[in-house]
């Protein structure tokens, strides 16, 4: 079926919207895909009929609890059965899900946890070996990586101090009896997620999410890559982040999808799961392709029913979305754009786009179906390129800052109203941050971070676009480029690049550079980067301010 066909049965399926919440959603999806699979894992794979039983069960113990509408609940989980559990669960109460990174260090985690005043803690350890208590202690958290360490729930009692309660699995298997939880009246735009910012260039914030925010944008997501009914999609990207729990785990509610699962990323179990449950889709990020490309490690597994692929989060080489299509055989190939506060995509490509497109743009404003707006020209948001300097709307095909609103924009920050007023102007627009400009055709060109600029003698140097042209050099594997002080010039660039040949050298990147490159932007300083020196974020993005910090370090050492 084309992606035209696709778009008109989902028409068919959802003539107009339906404001529900994610529990509302999930039983919706249950009634007519109720004996199909819905988790699939190495461990044991769940039926929507299935997981509905155990989210009620949850849900009833929670209950028990004290979980009730609008209890924060975090949540320290990897990728696997037990998260989605607990997000039906606590959507089904009206309580409000805090999934936190796992890669967090433990005074991070204690950071977080204090500031959130969550009333429920749910998080891997053992109660005998303190596991939990050192958040709370200020000892090292220790997470097993084979993911061994059973979930355990934590009450809170006071002053940030936490009682355990019982494990996970306790509360899963028996419901209590004769319980009727009572009809909480949870609406669909009651806050549903709190999701905190990677925080690439600052502290993390806590974004809220309400339950029609996240399903507008999970609809927006299956509407543009036209979901065919029962998706099957390998999500090897963190459930804790926006990308993977909209455009996979909410989106597959809408066709009566699978979710692949796997607890931490591996590349070889990736590629093992593809196979063994014949994965049609796979969200990814750029270095996760590139891992499945090394050393033609895709060539040892029948990835053919593979079909659809979406590469986003950073910059993507452009050698990786020719071996996406000529390699795997792919059509179906997006990227997009977006941000935590939009809820997931804001922009994507069309399946189907040309690689001119997927190597220079990050999409189109995403359209809604039924749930985009006429006043937004049937699209999920509106948006508008400003000028940083003069405040006015910039005309087409020149760069500003884009600004966002619409029906999937964040209502703020987490007990931080001063973020909230420097992000959003007067009259409602969010400010992103980001520069950019739209072309005659509607497609976004993404030029970088706003605070992500240097200036060399009084010229204004785009970091993004240096990282872009660098990129097109053959064997480049990543590509940062950072502003430092400089007594002489103001502010002199530094590119980190990781190469796939020990041929490349300093001087051949250099002269590259000098042929597409004004002089101004041209790096003063080429620093080679492994692949584990790259100080990135739980989706592959880079954090430059640290970056910086070990560049001037080792610089003035």
């Amino acid at each position: 079926m084309t992606l035209t066909e696709r778009q008109k049965e989902l028409d068919q399926r959802y003539p107009q919207w339906q404001a529900d919440t994610l529990y509302q959603r999930f039983c919706e999806c249950e009634k007519l895909f109720g004996s199909c699979n819905f988790i699939l894992q190495r461990t044991g794979c769940y039926s929507y009929a299935r997981t509905k039983e155990i989210v009620d069960t949850l849900a009833a113990n929670l209950y028990l609890q004290g979980v009730r509408k609008g209890t924060i609940a975090a949540l320290l989980c990897e990728n696997c059965s037990e998260f989605v559990f607990i997000t039906f669960a606590l959507a089904k109460l009206g309580a409000v899900i805090v999934p936190l990174n796992i890669k967090l260090k433990a005074s991070e985690l204690e950071q977080a946890i204090n500031s959130l005043d969550a009333c429920v803690l749910i998080s891997p350890g053992m109660p005998q070996d303190g596991s939990m208590h050192s958040i709370l202690t200020g000892r090292d958290l220790v997470i097993s990586d084979k993911g061994t360490h059973e979930l355990l729930v934590w009450e809170r009692v006071k002053d940030n101090r936490y009682r355990y309660t019982g494990q996970l699995s306790g509360f899963l298997t028996k419901k209590p009896d004769d319980l009727q939880i009572p009809d909480a009246k949870i609406q669909a735009d009651d806050l549903a997620v709190i999701f905190y910012t990677n925080g690439t260039t600052s502290s993390p914030k806590g974004v809220m999410l309400s339950h029609d925010n996240l399903l507008r944008s999970a609809y927006g997501n299956v509407y543009n890559r036209g979901f065919q009914e029962k998706r099957i999609i390998m999500i090897p990207i963190p459930l804790f982040h926006v990308y993977g729990f909209i455009e996979g785990l909410l989106s597959v509610l809408f066709v009566g999808g699978s979710i692949i699962l796997q607890r931490r990323y591996d590349i070889t179990e990736t590629l093992r799961l593809m196979e063994t449950f014949r994965a049609q889709d796979i969200l990814a990020v750029p270095q996760i392709m590139m891992d499945l490309f090394e050393k033609d490690r895709y060539a040892s597994y029948d990835l053919s029913p593979l079909v659809s692929c979406y590469c986003s989060a950073s910059h993507c080489p452009d050698e990786v979305w020719n071996k996406i299509r000529d390699c795997l055989h792919i059509k179906d190939v997006i990227t997009g754009y977006g941000l935590t506060e939009s809820s997931g995509a804001a922009m994507q490509t069309a399946p189907g786009d040309c690689l001119d497109i997927l190597e220079s743009k990050v999409g189109k404003i995403l359209q809604g179906g039924c749930a985009g707006d006429n006043r937004y020209k049937g699209n999920l948001i509106e948006c508008r390129i400003v000028n940083p300097h003069t405040g006015k709307i910039s005309p087409p095909g020149q760069p500003g800052e884009l600004q966002c609103r619409g029906y999937t924009i964040t209502r703020g920050y987490y007990k931080n109203p001063a973020s909230a007023a420097d992000k959003f102007t007067d009259d409602g627009w969010l400010r992103t941050g980001d520069i950019g400009s739209f072309d005659k055709d509607g497609y976004f060109t993404f030029q970088g971070r706003m605070n992500d600029t240097y200036k060399y003698n009084g010229e204004n140097v785009l970091t993004y676009y240096i990282e872009e042209i660098i990129g097109r050099m053959d064997h480049i594997k990543n590509v940062a480029v950072i502003g430092l002080p400089d007594r002489r010039h103001g502010e002199i660039g530094a590119a980190c690049v990781e190469v796939d040949d020990s041929a490349v050298s300093k001087e051949s990147i250099l002269d590259y550079c000098k042929k597409h490159l004004a002089s101004f932007q041209l790096p003063s300083y080429i620093i080679f980067m492994k692949h584990d020196d790259w100080p990135v974020t739980n989706t592959g993005k880079i954090k430059k301010n640290i970056l910086k910090q070990q560049i001037l370090t080792t610089l003035n050492a």
